[in-house]
């Protein structure tokens, strides 16, 4: 009886050590699956597009918009940016067609090296433009931001020009 005893006490303890390994490796996977789960999230913001984060800024202001892979864009690219499109991986921008400057540009270029000076030259074009167009659009271009983040390069002119950073931020 006392041998029976120490065998089913023995069984028992062997069986509660086996739960609990079973247990602990259950958490440990479950604390991976929260670390897959938190890296897809990130690997699926750096897949956007420059279509998602420009529609993402859409506002009555920017009616017209033209995305990397159409002809609009592809043809005017060089002439907006002085870059060749070979050169870009993917881009796009919005703007208003009422002679307004509001615009938003996001590039991304296919060697990975940043557009930024590009976007400012561009920046000081429509300053240059509209000095003398319409220069009531001047506190608009001063305010503009000119940003570069995970790879995207953007320029924002708007009267919510850092509202709609935050924005293009909060995708990319």
């Amino acid at each position: 009886m006392v041998r029976n005893s120490l065998i089913r006490k023995t069984l028992i303890c062997g069986l509660c050590a086996l739960m609990i390994t079973g247990l602990a490796g259950c958490k440990s996977e479950s604390s991976s699956s929260a670390v897959e789960s938190k890296a897809e999230s990130v690997s699926q913001k750096a897949e956007v597009n420059a279509k998602q984060i420009l529609q993402k800024c859409e506002d009555s202001s920017m009616t017209q918009s033209a995305y990397y892979g159409n002809d609009t864009f592809n043809n005017v690219t060089e002439k907006l940016y002085g870059i060749e499109i070979d050169k870009i991986y993917d881009g796009g921008i919005i703007c208003g067609e009422d002679g307004s400057a509001d615009e938003v540009s996001v590039l991304k270029l296919a060697d990975g090296s940043s557009a930024t000076e590009l976007l400012e030259e561009r920046l000081e074009q429509r300053k240059e433009l509209f000095k003398d167009y319409k220069p009531e659009e001047i506190p608009k271009l001063d305010k503009a931001e000119v940003f570069e983040h995970n790879g995207w390069n953007c320029l924002v002119i708007s009267e919510n020009a850092s509202e709609i950073k935050d924005k293009i931020l909060e995708l990319i």
